[in-house]
């Protein structure tokens, strides 16, 4: 075997696929956020922009994948993908783990620079059995998204009243009910009255709409084309972009709120 074929043979080793036809979940996560959102000055417990460029980085994974749905809160980010939507549909990049997790992390951090500078994500893939059980994945992360927006809310206030080490002591061994029940006795804060997106997390969903050929076209190209047989400026097209909920339901909730998950999920 000569060399070139020796060493591709190494590799496809561990060039390992997910099953095909089954969910994939692609998880990133900031890569030691917290000395990064020290360094960039971020507002505690919570920051705008910060959570601007998460939801941008979060929209950029989502179009570059296809996903159904991308679920951003904190420092992570969470896309969910279909490949059995047609009997023809085949899994973005093959299924091929080093692929999905090395280009998907490439990407966050591609999008998350253009706020701001030294922001890497690492990412892990994995499939899961069915829909439903992805949407128990998701129930999962908002349930943490839950608990560490109580958290930050406890421990900013705490420290800004009593100093960190105070603060510290005060909620260590405490778990999510007790902690709220501290931001409401020594702060005067209902964790339940925090915005929705920073208690419950954002989703950046894929919209389809129409416009014009005119509309979604760079006037120069449009300049090229006009005079040529069979083209019509005006013909109206479909188009998708990605557009974020800031105000989505408790996944855990009623009925109600259970089937606007599924619904965006197609299950």
């Amino acid at each position: 075997m000569d060399l070139p074929d020796r060493f591709k043979a190494y590799e496809q080793v561990w060039d390992q696929r997910m099953p095909r036809r089954l969910p994939v979940i692609i998880r990133l996560d900031g890569n030691s956020f917290s000395d990064l959102t020290d360094k960039i000055g971020c507002s505690k417990p919570f920051d705008h922009g910060f959570m601007s460029a998460m939801v941008d980085s979060a929209s950029g994974v989502l179009a570059y994948t296809g996903g159904l749905l991308a679920y951003t809160c904190s420092d992570e980010i969470s896309i969910v993908m279909r490949n059995d939507n047609t009997v023809d549909t085949e899994p973005f990049l093959g299924n091929r783990v080093q692929k999905l997790a090395s280009l998907c992390a490439a990407r966050a951090t591609y999008e998350f620079g253009k706020w701001y500078d030294g922001g890497i994500f690492d990412c892990r893939v994995f499939i899961v059995p069915d829909i439903q059980e992805a949407a128990n994945y998701l129930i999962w992360r908002q349930l943490d998204c839950w608990g560490n927006a109580v958290t930050s809310q406890a421990f900013w206030g705490l420290a800004a009243k009593y100093g960190k080490k105070t603060a510290m002591k005060m909620l260590h061994g405490r778990g999510t009910n007790e902690r709220q029940e501290i931001c409401f006795q020594e702060l005067g804060i209902n964790c339940n009255d925090m915005e929705t997106r920073w208690k419950r997390g954002v989703v950046v969903k894929r919209v389809n709409y129409e416009a014009s050929v005119r509309e979604v076209v760079p006037a120069g190209r449009i300049a090229e084309l006009e005079g040529k047989p069979g083209f019509d400026p005006d013909k109206v097209v479909v188009r998708s972009k990605m557009e974020a909920d800031m105000n989505i339901p408790r996944f855990d909730g009623d009925e109600t709120e259970r089937k606007w998950l599924m619904d965006v999920l197609g299950g």
